[in-house]
């Protein structure tokens, strides 16, 4: 067998598992041809771990073409994983730049109906608040609290009792105020 064969064969493996583009194909060609490599060398581990082997004078030549054919194997199964990894980093990049403009319409819109409206948080989906859109409408409490409703303890002091006899909340607007 000629050096220009083996390197061919050698340059051929490593480049068709890169160029596969389904998964089914790239699993079929690895395993046909990947199997029986594993078998030679199996083989070939086995016939050297017995005592009564001794070797050829052309066994490193063998070996050297398993070895570069198998290698070359196992590179392109390799490159075509990076392959696959650097595609789905495009795709989650390009999802991004896709999820990032609609983002900036969503602002340029924000922008453009704030110039228009002289309150634009009371336009539905139009404020820049994270995670609040839409109308934001006041509890009809009255009370101070953030819309929270009355006390549910009987007298000044808010919603909780004081441990230490004194109104809690003194200060706040929900009792009376300890300095005066």
């Amino acid at each position: 067998m000629s050096i220009e064969i083996v390197l061919a064969i050698s340059a051929s493996l490593l480049i068709i598992p890169v160029l596969i583009t389904r998964w089914l194909w790239f699993w079929v060609f690895s395993l046909v041809l990947g199997l029986p490599m594993i078998g030679v060398w199996a083989v070939y581990f086995y016939q050297t771990s017995q005592p009564e082997y001794s070797g050829s004078p052309q066994e490193f030549f063998g070996i050297l073409i398993m070895v570069l054919v198998s290698g070359s194997l196992a590179l392109g199964m390799f490159l075509r994983y990076i392959r696959w990894v650097i595609g789905i980093k495009v795709h989650e990049i390009k999802a991004a730049k896709a999820l990032g403009s609609v983002a900036a319409a969503k602002q340029e819109r924000y922008v453009a109906l704030s110039a228009l409206v002289p309150m634009p948080g009371l336009i539905y989906g139009c404020t820049n608040q994270k995670g609040k859109g839409g109308i934001m409408a006041k509890s009809g409490s009255g009370s101070k609290g953030g819309g929270r409703g009355p006390s549910s303890h009987p007298g000044p002091g808010g919603n909780w009792p004081s441990t230490s006899g004194n109104p809690s909340g003194g200060g706040r607007g929900n009792g009376p105020s300890k300095g005066k």
